[in-house]
């Protein structure tokens, strides 16, 4: 295993038989690679976790309670404020089956 310490107070490790790398920051954030999943992951210490899974070709994240997201992909948007509203922006929508639930002919 290879640990370096950087003087800002931030940590690295990485062990070559598992093939996984950590960085460690001195605010808290962690970053982790692992090269057998090919999975990144990437926490917060405020709680937020991104994480992409490259052999499933899936993306996650999670966010703490306030936050606000916003992803934009292949022309279409998706935001959801710290209220939970979420906005949709596309060419063509199609929403899952039951929506809207408010409305009283469904």
């Amino acid at each position: 295993m290879l640990a370096l310490s950087f003087i800002d107070g931030s940590h690295f490790c990485y062990e070559a038989t598992a093939f996984l790398w950590t960085w460690f920051f001195k605010d808290g954030t962690v970053e982790i690679y692992d090269a057998k999943a090919h999975l990144w992951k990437h926490s917060f210490e405020v709680g937020a976790v991104f994480q992409y899974d490259a052999a499933g070709k899936a993306y996650s994240a999670a966010l703490p309670g306030g936050a606000t997201y916003s992803i934009t992909l292949n022309g279409a948007t998706i935001f959801i404020d710290a209220s939970g509203n979420i906005v949709i922006n596309g060419t063509t929508i199609t929403l899952a089956r039951g929506w809207p639930t408010d409305r009283p002919d469904r």
